[in-house]
């Protein structure tokens, strides 16, 4: 992954990414297991990251 997210470490789980995101529990697990990177998602998924990033530990780690 180019960029680190903490909320992609463990914090939340498969289900709630995916409900969070908007994206299937496929795609999480494939972010999570990194056969697919964060940035080949849409730009509104990897804006919501950025969101949940903020909302969650107040900074997005680059």
């Amino acid at each position: 992954m180019d960029e680190k997210f903490n909320i992609l470490k463990g914090t939340l789980t498969t289900y709630q990414l995916s409900e969070a995101l908007e994206i299937t529990m496929e795609q999480v697990e494939a972010v999570l297991n990194e056969e697919i990177d964060v940035s080949d998602l849409s730009p509104e998924v990897i804006n919501k990251i950025h969101h949940l990033e903020a909302a969650l530990f107040g900074h997005v780690e680059k």
